[in-house]
């Protein structure tokens, strides 16, 4: 038991230490598992964490990271916000007041067997950002828009057909839950960065 632990943490350093923020802070937060990804026989956990009002007019601000596994920042950086905000709480009033106003979901690591294997996709070799039920309206760019070919190529979206992977339909039913009675929300998937410079992208799916 030790021994899988100790080789889980060496691989996915990012869980273990979201297990410690939790821990640490689990008194000001809601903790759901939804879902556990498989992976080399383990059952990796699908954290979705909220934090602050409950109240169906409160602003929602969603964070999501994690969802191409080899673009480790993006989690790290939602854990360093999360380390800073738990001990924040501890002692700061206006924290504490900003927090009854608006509600926090967090999602830090989508793609966990993704991340341990240090790979863009997931374990079945599915890009989880071209993995979706839908067509696009309009053409697409070649490849980067999403390919059925093989999933030896970047960009796979999974067999036609086939229903959403597991850990895209674990996301798509944590917002659905932590939304269905809100009415403002602004997501922030935090990914690397593209090229020579940081960039904010405002993505679009099925249609421009």
């Amino acid at each position: 038991m030790i021994q899988r632990i100790s080789r889980l943490n060496a691989a996915l350093p990012e869980l273990a230490e979201l297990e410690s923020l939790i821990e640490e802070g689990k008194q000001y937060m809601r903790i759901r598992v939804p879902a556990h990804i498989q992976h080399k026989g383990e059952h990796l956990p699908f954290y979705v964490l909220e934090m602050g009002s409950t109240a169906k007019d409160a602003p929602v601000l969603a964070l999501v990271g994690g969802v191409h596994g080899v673009e480790r920042i993006g989690t790290q950086v939602i854990l360093s916000f999360m380390k800073s905000l738990v001990r924040r709480l501890h002692w700061d009033p206006v924290i504490r007041d900003q927090l009854e106003h608006l509600r926090l979901l967090i999602i830090p690591i989508v793609n966990p067997g993704g991340m341990a294997e240090n790979t863009r996709c997931n374990p079945n070799g599915v890009d989880l950002m071209r993995n979706a039920p839908v067509e696009a309206e309009g053409k697409t760019p070649w490849l980067v828009g999403g390919q059925r070919i093989s999933s030896a190529l970047p960009w796979y979206r999974g067999k036609p057909g086939r229903p959403m992977e597991p850990e895209n339909q674990a996301l798509s039913d944590a917002i659905h839950h932590a939304l269905r009675d809100q009415k403002y929300c602004i997501s922030l998937d935090c990914h690397s960065g593209f090229g020579t410079r940081d960039r904010l992208w405002f993505p679009y799916a099925k249609s421009t």
